[in-house]
């Protein structure tokens, strides 16, 4: 069409579509230089954007609540590939945007949480069992780090190290006790702190140990220097 001699207008008049949209079709390149135009304004006013955001945002939250709500119905396969995507490539400031959430709503998101406990409980209970069962391994760990947080002690961040140390403890054949050098069977195998949580010790990898649940339970809360003059 544009061959033939036709303006951007008409053609755009054809198609129904608006004239610039057809001009940028037809040239790629102006395309481009649109887009960077575009990013290098953004650049420059990001604070007074953010400002006329958050002014019209509170102008209009019903009815910006209510299209994002459309929007997301229409297009939730890939509204979700997309969000899956940011936070696999953008872990930390996935981590940043929930606990500033959490921190703008906490009260809410625990209303609401206690809410869907009260009326779900039996299935949630059912569920928590099926789970546990499943995943002992990380029940475990799980069980654990809370323990050692309600102590203050630290919890570390590489976690997979951790939940290696307890499946092993749970599903390796053969396993050496530290204290004793026993080989226990599976269910008599306890993943002690070396140095105990309420000694100061963390709860990471390094000052966690495999011992048979004897000596596990006899060493409590002792250093091993202690557990040796004690036996």
């Amino acid at each position: 069409m544009r061959a033939d001699g036709m303006s951007y207008r008409k053609i755009g008049i054809a198609v129904g579509r608006h004239d610039s949209t057809v001009h940028r079709a037809l040239n790629p390149s102006s395309k481009e230089r649109m887009q960077d135009y575009r990013a290098q304004w953004t650049a420059t006013k990001r604070e007074h954007l953010a400002e006329y955001k958050a002014s019209w945002y509170a102008d209009h939250e019903q009815s910006a609540k209510s299209r994002s709500r459309a929007h997301y119905a229409q297009n939730y396969e890939r509204t979700r590939a997309n969000n899956e995507r940011w936070k696999r490539e953008h872990p930390e400031e996935y981590k940043a945007a929930q606990r500033s959430h959490y921190e703008r709503n906490q009260e809410t998101i625990i209303a609401r949480s206690h809410a869907r406990y009260e009326a779900k409980r039996d299935e949630i209970l059912e569920q928590n069992k099926q789970y546990r069962a499943a995943h002992p391994g990380k029940v475990l760990h799980w069980s654990a780090a809370r323990r050692a947080r309600v102590r203050g002690a630290e919890v570390p961040t590489d976690r997979e190290a951790v939940a290696m140390i307890y499946r092993e403890a749970r599903m390796a054949e053969t396993v050496t006790c530290y204290l004793c050098g026993a080989h226990p069977g599976i269910g008599n195998r306890h993943v002690d702190h070396i140095v105990p949580l309420a000694r100061g010790g963390k709860h990471e990898a390094a000052n966690l140990a495999i011992a048979c649940k004897r000596c596990n339970l006899v060493k409590s809360d002792k250093l091993c220097s202690e557990l040796a003059m004690a036996r």
